[in-house]
């Protein structure tokens, strides 16, 4: 038997869209009647209305026996405002043919009159009694049962039969939102007329959600790495978490991913307006291919930025009907000015992933951090404060001008945040502790004078402050207190997993919140592989879910989120080709605080696989199936590079690595002192250089780790008498003159990393690790002072 089902609770109930017409699901329907159980959904306003039986199958009519004449039932108890009125019609005589929808009350009302006398159909609209109309051929007939959809959107209104669309119209005057509907018979001048109705179906419509995450949580390795389009390849980075309850959320609700929820992934490199683009084109093929005309946005961090700009430079404000940004720098965030100005990540966990991940693996020789973001990442500019936010040495203020501060090209752009705006929601993070200022010195070290890094002063100390998100500040997430804004004491991730932020969400969505969410982090430390080369990456051991396998020709990028501590894990370069390759392993560890990457050479032959035993704090082993091991694949690329000079060092290099990997660590950094000696003298040129240096590098790689891996004990003042001396050269150092070219960058490029393994000494305990460590930074060192003429 057909059942009658009318649940008044209709915001938990949601359609699916994402076609040239509506596609539903059945547990979304708020309403149906087969009238197998009587009439009492209905309301019966003028004229006779019964129950009929065609077929073996009940339908619900009225016939009118006199002209000019209406009969008139109305649905009880629905005030909903979009809607799709879905039921069958039959005609038995007659030529007027009526539904109304959208009723306010019997005076104000719209409806569909089909007329097959004339071979019309108008869409009508009734207020306060009086009607207008919009008509069209069509033809309809007696005796035939016709499928009827009512599709009303806002202020659009289309009408199907048969799934034809016959009319698709915006109502653009003081159009009628809610209503319930009613079905109609009526004459004119033909009579008597009868007609008959069933299977009513209504359905609500909710309007599609559209999630924008923020900086570094979108991946598409052909995009970011080959330049190479492939609009389909775009996913959630691995370890991205913060966005599962969100769209749980949806879920529960009846949203369907690509019918109705849509994530839109995008390069968070790219400067933010080319991206607003993007997304104006994103949401306009959801408007295009569905019925809806207008979408709500969340946008979390950058996402918010990028729909707030989408939002004001795009034709119709980018089909937003509703725009949450949470945690978004509209007037940007401090962390920026470290990257764009000085090359430095300040954030740790993913961010550092994100930006370290193309450092180490498109940065350009000579290129430094800075310019390598820059070239890599617009969007940082556009991430820049439009805010007082540094001081001088004495702790005064700066005045924000074009003078002392770097632009943000975006926030000039598009101005500041409009007056309220009934469309816009700002969820904010407050009572975190968020850095508010820098305290800059523009007497700047000799390093940052030739890499050109500091423009408006290198930050000395930062001061907190608890008005933000940890990440964000306050002013930035909610710049305007005459907006309509939500804070929680929540930090910049939290904002968009904790379930109390997600629930409020669903609310200003109009949503009901999900029970029993749990909050969900993001993770933080990473494993990366990245081979350059004519092979490919394989990892066993690990299901698809633990990791990210970017695909062209085999892999080229493995991504392990939250590797185990204590695992080693077997990461295979597996030969396509003859030739040399380099492989990019990074750690990002601590609680995503602390990171390493460093690159290992060999030759790969096809079929040949060298295996690389990688755990996230345990120093490398490399097996291989080939005839070499790669440390002396690297050395014979090396001696088969043709300069004699380098040939017979290289060879004894080679030989004082089988006996004493310390000694030999050691001799590889003399080696690299050697080549700058000759670049000093010019008999050696700047191409040369790089590519020994590169060669020889390769080698260094493999034997710090072998030296790592041969741990012996030293005592405190083995340790402390290399460390002491190179700590105290490093701290001390001042070239008594420079001038700014290749070779004194290079020569600050190898300054800083030595710095940088001084920082990985003071995370460490074990001194044979720690002297290792010393080897490597004094050989740096040594390298910076010789290209910079001083030795």
């Amino acid at each position: 038997m057909k059942k009658l089902v009318f649940i008044l609770s209709v915001s938990l109930f949601l359609i699916f869209i994402f076609s040239s017409f509506p596609v539903f699901a059945s547990e979304n329907i708020i309403f149906e009647d087969y009238f197998d159980d009587g009439t009492d959904s209905w309301d019966i306003v003028s004229g006779d209305w019964k129950i009929e039986e065609f077929d073996n199958n009940k339908m619900f009519g009225s016939r009118i026996s006199r002209r000019n004449t209406v009969s008139e039932t109305f649905l009880k108890t629905l005030d909903i405002e979009d809607y799709v009125f879905e039921l069958k019609m039959l005609a038995l005589s007659g030529a007027d043919k009526n539904l109304i929808f959208r009723i306010e009350n019997a005076s104000n009302h719209y409806g569909i009159h089909m007329d097959s006398d004339r071979d019309i159909v108008c869409v009508e609209k009734w207020i306060n009694d009086i009607g207008w109309d919009d008509c069209k051929k069509w033809s309809f007939s007696n005796n035939v049962v016709y499928n009827l959809k009512i599709v009303a959107i806002k202020n659009r209104i289309l009408f199907y039969v048969d799934e034809k669309l016959v009319f698709d119209f915006t109502d653009e005057e003081k159009p009628i939102y809610t209503g319930t509907v009613g079905l109609k018979v009526s004459t004119g001048a033909t009579y008597p007329s009868e007609v008959y109705f069933d299977d009513i179906r209504i359905t609500k419509i909710n309007t599609p959600v559209v999630l924008v995450p923020g900086h570094g949580a979108s991946f598409n390795f052909k995009e970011m790495f080959l330049n190479q389009s492939d609009p389909d390849g775009w996913h959630m980075t691995p370890g991205v978490n913060v966005y599962d309850n969100i769209i749980a959320s949806l879920e529960a609700n009846g949203y369907e991913k690509n019918k109705d929820l849509f994530v839109f992934n995008y390069n968070w490199l790219n400067s933010i307006s080319d991206t607003a683009g993007k997304l104006y084109n994103f949401i306009e093929g959801i408007t295009s291919f569905s019925s809806v005309s207008t979408v709500k946005v969340v946008g979390h961090s950058m996402g918010g930025l990028v729909a707030r700009a989408c939002f004001r430079e795009k034709d119709n404000e980018c089909f937003i009907d509703q725009l949450i940004t949470v945690g978004s720098p509209h007037r940007g965030v401090l962390d920026a000015y470290g990257a764009w100005e000085g090359g430095e990540i300040w954030r740790d966990g993913l961010t550092k992933l994100a930006f370290e991940l193309f450092l180490n693996t498109q940065k350009q020789p000579l290129e430094t951090d800075k310019e390598a973001l820059r070239r890599l990442s617009p969007a940082l500019a556009e991430m820049l404060p439009d805010f007082a936010y540094l001081k001088d040495e004495q702790g005064n203020e700066t005045n924000f001008n074009d003078n002392d501060y770097p632009l943000n090209p975006l926030l000039e752009k598009i101005g500041p945040i409009a007056s309220p705006n009934d469309k816009v929601d700002f969820v904010f993070g407050k009572n975190k502790e968020t850095l508010r200022w820098l305290v800059v010195d523009k007497n700047l070290a000799w390093f940052d004078q030739i890499l050109g890094n500091w423009q408006f002063g290198r930050p000395t100390e930062k001061e907190f402050s608890n008005d933000g998100d940890g990440t964000v500040l306050s002013l930035s997430a909610y710049p305007d207190e005459g907006l309509s804004g939500r804070f929680f004491d929540l930090n910049h991730r939290e904002l968009i997993a904790d379930p109390v932020a997600v629930a409020e969400i669903m609310v200003l969505l109009g949503l009901e919140p999900k029970p029993d969410l749990e909050f969900l982090a993001n993770e933080e430390n990473f494993l990366v592989f990245y081979l350059h080369s004519p092979a490919h990456l394989e990892v066993t051991g690990l299901s698809q879910k633990d990791l990210f396998l970017g695909n062209d020709s085999g892999s080229k990028l493995i991504i392990i989120a939250s590797p185990d501590q204590d695992q080693d894990y077997l990461v295979s370069v597996v030969g396509d080709e003859t030739g040399p390759y380099r492989l990019t392993v990074g750690k990002i560890y601590d609680s995503g605080t602390s990171s390493s990457w460093k690159d290992y050479a060999g030759l790969i032959s096809p079929g040949q696989t060298d295996t690389f035993k990688i755990g996230l704090s345990k120093p490398i082993e490399v097996d291989t199936s080939g005839t070499l091991h790669p440390i002396e694949e690297a050395f014979q690329d090396l001696i088969t590079s043709g300069d004699q000079g380098l040939v017979t060092r290289a060879s004894r290099w080679q030989s004082l690595t089988a006996n004493d990997y310390r000694q030999s660590l050691i001799y590889g950094y003399r080696l690299r002192n050697w080549l700058s000696v000759l670049t000093r003298r010019s008999l050696l040129g700047k191409a040369e250089l790089i590519s020994s240096l590169t060669r020889v590098g390769a080698v260094i790689a493999h034997l710090e780790e072998l030296a790592l891996g041969n741990s012996e004990p030293v005592s405190d003042d083995e340790f402390s008498a290399v460390f002491n001396f190179w700590q105290q050269e490093l701290s001390d150092f001042y070239p008594l003159s420079f001038e700014i070219s290749d070779f004194s960058k290079l020569a600050s490029l190898d300054y800083l990393a030595s710095g940088r393994y001084l920082s990985l000494i003071s995370q460490n305990q074990d001194n044979y690790q720690n002297l290792i460590y010393s080897f490597s930074g004094e050989g740096l060192l040594r390298n910076s002072r010789v290209l910079l003429q001083e030795d």
